[in-house]
Parts: structure tokens; C-alpha cells; sequence
């Protein structure tokens, strides 16, 4: 038997084989430009998950009860998608039929196909929505009303709401609608890949058993851990104004050249490459030592997809414009972004 997730295998290795490189554009949290805050050994001794999941439902509208706490979004994801198998089985035999939206976040996709969804075929009905929001790679945000949408006629919705903080947009979760599921993490806008949590906040009739069925398959999250997403909370405001600054910045040099980012309310961007093979660009790019993901990773070949996060991001991505600008063989050398970014205004994400 083949278990799906090979795409997403091929993904994280192709991050991760070329992370040394010289201009990195895939990386799409801020770790590394966030200054992360550090713990006091007390405050590791006096961190408690209950405290920690109680200041993030308060930051999320939601009852206390309805979160739980991951080691990121990813398990967080795979764990709501493995229970709904499991529920839907109970009465149907078999998980039922899920569908998506390419391009997305193919993690999501083989996750739900690993926990035996079977793709919904065509306009067909289907039983599980997954969906990021906003939307990676295109760093889109689909408002309440097109989540609805999407929702309309399947069981249960899962939301991916990883980069929802780079906005001001609040949680879809705190509606409290019936089958749908919401997850995030701390390793984005705050930065905290080292402190490895997230959380899921289900539905209110599904919480109870949710929350027990986590029990029995979930370690609990590290003290320091805890400690450290603490004072991120803690330090929030600062946090969010510095990384959403930055963020405007390089979006507004990036729709300089590429006008259709500048409604992005992400740090993703989905560079469409028509009539281009993305895989063979990427490898093009790579031997510039230039780093993006071919949109094979995330189910629609029509693109690249390019991250706005790391300090170097305008000689990045400098680098990219002259790699496209030139072609297979040429030395084209456009202007440089750098200077086009001076006296450009800050505005709201």
C-alpha cells in the first residue's frame, strides 16, 4: 500500500537541500527576523499549558475548552484530519470525499487522501472542505462569505489560518459555526519555529471528544515551550507592528513589479509563469543560487510561489527579477528594487 504525501516529501526536501543558499525566497515564516522572546528560568517553571491555551482562545474569541494545543499547524492538521476519518466512519464505512482549491497548501491535501479521504471528483459533493486561508502560496484572504461558500454542503470545513496574524482579520473560529475546524501556530508571524506550537480549535459540538481523542495520541508541549509562546503573547503588539510593517514594505516593492501583490495579506506571493516549465525555472533559478518552490508543490504548475519574509528580501528579489528578466541565456539587468522602494508609503496590511 502507498500512503499519499510523496509531493509533500519532495517539497520539504527541496526546502531544505538548498536552505544555503545565496538568495533564499522560500521561506515563509519570520524566524531568524523576529526578535524571539527568551523565558526566565521562573517563567518556565511557572508555565502551564492550561494558562497558555486560555490566552489563546482569549486572543481568539473562543471558549477555552474548544482549544487544543499541537506542536504546530502541520499536526495539528493531520490530527483534525485523522479524527474526521475516524467520525466518518462510524456511520458511512468509508472517510467520504474531500476537495480543495488549487492552488493550495498540498501538505493539506495528501494529509486528508493519508487519513483515507478519497478526491471529490468534479462538481460531485464531498464530505471535508480544506482550505488556507489566507491562502498559501497566493497570499490571498477569502473573506467569511467565501468560506461559507466553500463550505456550503460538506460535513466539515478544516482551516488552515497560518498567516491569518500578518492581517487584522479576526479567526473564523470564533464563530463557533458547526463543522468547522481552525488551526495556527507560533512559528510564522511570531517567528517561533524553536518553540514548535500550535493549536486546533474545533467545533463547539465536537470539542468534548476532540479533546479526549487528543489525549490519547498527543505529547504534551514542552515548559519552555509554553514559556516562550507566553511572552510572545506577551509581547504581541510588538511583535505584529514590526513584522506587519516590514511586510507592507515588501509588498509594496513587490507590486512595483508585480502590481496584482498588492492586495496580498500574506508574505506569499504566486509568481504566475504561464507556458513555463515551474520545475525546470526552479532549477534554473537554483543554479543562480536562487531558491523558490515550483507550483507542482502545491498543485497547479502555472507558477512559482516566493516569499516576502527574510531581511534580504529586496536584494532577493533583485536577483530573481534579473534571473527572469534575462531568460535562459541573457544578462538583462533591470532596475533595482532597492531604490525603488525609498519614500514609499506604510499603509494598513
Amino acid at each position: 500500500m502507498t500512503v499519499a504525501g510523496g509531493r509533500t516529501e519532495e517539497f520539504f526536501d527541496w526546502l531544505q537541500s538548498h536552505a544555503g543558499v545565496r538568495h533564499n525566497l522560500s521561506l515563509s515564516g519570520m524566524g531568524g527576523v523576529v526578535r524571539l522572546p527568551r523565558p526566565a528560568p521562573r517563567e518556565i517553571d511557572r508555565a502551564t499549558a492550561p494558562t497558555l491555551r486560555s490566552r489563546v482562545a482569549d486572543g481568539l474569541n473562543v471558549d477555552p475548552r474548544r482549544v487544543v494545543l499541537t506542536h504546530g499547524a502541520t499536526e495539528g492538521n493531520s490530527l483534525v484530519l485523522f479524527y474526521l476519518a475516524r467520525t466518518g466512519r462510524r456511520s458511512g464505512g468509508s472517510a467520504g470525499r474531500v476537495r480543495a482549491w488549487m492552488p493550495e497548501y498540498l501538505p493539506l491535501w495528501e494529509a486528508a487522501l493519508a487519513a483515507g479521504f478519497r478526491a471529490a471528483s468534479g462538481g460531485g459533493s464531498a464530505d471535508l472542505a480544506v482550505v488556507s486561508n489566507p491562502r498559501n502560496p497566493e497570499g490571498t484572504l477569502w473573506d467569511r462569505r467565501e468560506i461559507e461558500a466553500r463550505a456550503d454542503g460538506q460535513r466539515a470545513i478544516l482551516i488552515d489560518e497560518t498567516f491569518r496574524e500578518f492581517t487584522e482579520v479576526p479567526s473564523l473560529a470564533a464563530g463557533g459555526r458547526r463543522g468547522w475546524w481552525c488551526t495556527g501556530t507560533f512559528t510564522k508571524v511570531y517567528g517561533g519555529d524553536a518553540l514548535r506550537v500550535g493549536w486546533v480549535v474545533a467545533p463547539p459540538e465536537a470539542a468534548d471528544d476532540f479533546r479526549r481523542w487528543h489525549t490519547l495520541l498527543g505529547d504534551a508541549i514542552a515548559p519552555p515551550s509554553i514559556a516562550g509562546a507566553l511572552r510572545c503573547l506577551d509581547e504581541r503588539d510588538r511583535i505584529l507592528r514590526a513584522v506587519r510593517a516590514r511586510f507592507v514594505r515588501y509588498r509594496s516593492l513587490l507590486a512595483l513589479h508585480r502590481p496584482e501583490a498588492a492586495h496580498l495579506a500574506a508574505p506569499v506571493f504566486f509568481d504566475r509563469t504561464e507556458g513555463i516549465d515551474t520545475r525546470r525555472l526552479a532549477l534554473r533559478a537554483l543554479r543562480r543560487s536562487i531558491l523558490v518552490a515550483p507550483g507542482a508543490y502545491f498543485g497547479d504548475p502555472g507558477g512559482v510561489r516566493i516569499c516576502l519574509t527574510r531581511r534580504r528580501f529586496p536584494d532577493d528579489f533583485a536577483a530573481y527579477l534579473r534571473f527572469r528578466t534575462a531568460g535562459p541565456r541573457g544578462r538583462s539587468r533591470p532596475r533595482p528594487v532597492q531604490t525603488a522602494l525609498r519614500g514609499t508609503p506604510l499603509t494598513s496590511p
